[in-house]
């Protein structure tokens, strides 16, 4: 039985991408919680969560910078470019265990990608959602015109509410 010279390199790799797929389904869990938080009724923790999503990317960051190092690697000893790699070619060159491996992250890598953008999409709609109440919240504590009324003159102007500090409202 003769061993693929890079079996090696390519179980390594399957590895990483094993891991990547793990915190890719790990950034999907904290993009749902935050969703969950910006939909209900209670904000304490929305930023806390939105936080937490950005420390996942940057896990995701620093994994997939192995993984490129790795896939780098793997193109210089097989003499390919680096963009001709892609995880079904690399799965033809690999062994079967490793081939299986691969083809089922490539599945899983499409589906978070997928699932990961839809939440991303829901999350960036509650969050403009949010900005907008927000902001038209603010405008009626600063006051908008309120209508016609007369100075002491007894000319007509537009009346201009002063703001009003909410915990004096309050």
């Amino acid at each position: 039985m003769t061993t693929n010279p890079h079996d090696r390199r390519l179980a390594d790799l399957a590895r990483i991408l094993g891991l990547e797929r793990n915190l890719l389904e790990y950034l999907l869990y904290k993009l749902v919680a935050a969703r969950l938080l910006m939909a209900g009724t209670d904000p304490r923790y929305i930023i806390q969560s939105l936080v937490e999503v950005e420390d996942a990317l940057d896990r995701v960051r620093v994994i997939a910078g192995k993984r490129e190092a790795a896939l780098t690697e793997i193109a210089r000893a097989v003499g390919l470019e680096r963009d001709q790699l892609t995880i079904s070619r690399l799965a033809e060159m690999a062994s079967p265990a490793t081939r299986f491996v691969m083809y089922e992250l490539k599945h899983e890598y499409v589906r978070l990608a997928h699932q990961i953008e839809q939440v991303s999409s829901d999350n960036k709609r509650l969050a403009d959602l949010a900005l907008s109440t927000t902001a038209e919240v603010l405008k009626n504590l600063a006051g908008s015109p309120a209508g016609v009324t007369y100075d002491q003159r007894g000319s007509s102007h537009q009346a201009q509410p002063r703001p009003v500090r909410l915990d004096e409202v309050i």
